[in-house]
């Protein structure tokens, strides 16, 4: 265990990780031997456990989910957020094309951002590790800021549709509550887009 701050200088981050990945290599491949009854139990690396950022952060990903892409698993650009998911295919993240991206953002070594990804994980030469794979979702994040927006989107759409709420009736409740204010920004963009709509017609 140690402090955050410590992980932030390279140097640091790579000694720490560096003995991490070679003991937990060294169980997989010299094996965890205990005895049990009629057999023995084999030691195999199988998950990493963190919240959203940590594990960009332990995957080489960038940290901000303000502009380009911001989605571990697949290609998703900041732009695309608000694009109905049945509007749009979003790619989905490879090994080997990760791979090339962090060899990519490697060989540049100028702390440019190529694909979300701004370094190799300090994981990387853990035995069954890949960054793409093996990175947990992390449900809160995937609930507030992917379901919980669409589904309140759909719901607000739905409202005014049915005339069971103006917008203006809408966007005042929702100014009036710190919990869902956020999705006002939701509200104005499906607004603009529905003028936008009407005025090609």
């Amino acid at each position: 265990m140690c402090h955050p701050a410590h992980l932030s200088a390279k140097s640091n981050r790579e000694k720490s990780f560096n003995s991490i990945v070679e003991d937990l290599n060294a169980l997989q491949t010299n094996e965890l031997y205990i005895p049990a009854l009629g057999g023995r139990l084999d030691f195999a690396f199988s998950i990493v456990a963190g919240d959203h950022l940590a594990s960009n952060d332990i995957g080489g990903f960038q940290k901000s989910f303000s502009n380009g892409q911001f989605c571990r698993r697949r290609h998703i650009n900041y732009d695309q957020r608000f694009i109905h998911l049945s509007e749009i295919s979003h790619v989905q993240r490879t090994k080997d094309q990760h791979d090339n991206l962090v060899q990519q953002v490697l060989r540049l070594n100028n702390n440019d951002v190529i694909g979300d990804v701004i370094d190799k994980s300090p994981l990387s030469e853990l035995i069954g590790f890949h960054a793409v794979v093996l990175l947990p979702n992390d449900v809160m994040h995937d609930l507030h800021e992917g379901l919980c927006g669409q589904v309140l989107l759909a719901m607000f759409k739905e409202s005014s549709t049915k005339r069971l709420l103006s917008y203006a009736e809408i966007k005042d409740q929702l100014t009036s509550s710190i919990t869902v204010s956020s999705f006002i920004f939701y509200l104005d963009h499906s607004k603009q887009e529905a003028i936008n709509r009407n005025n090609e017609r």
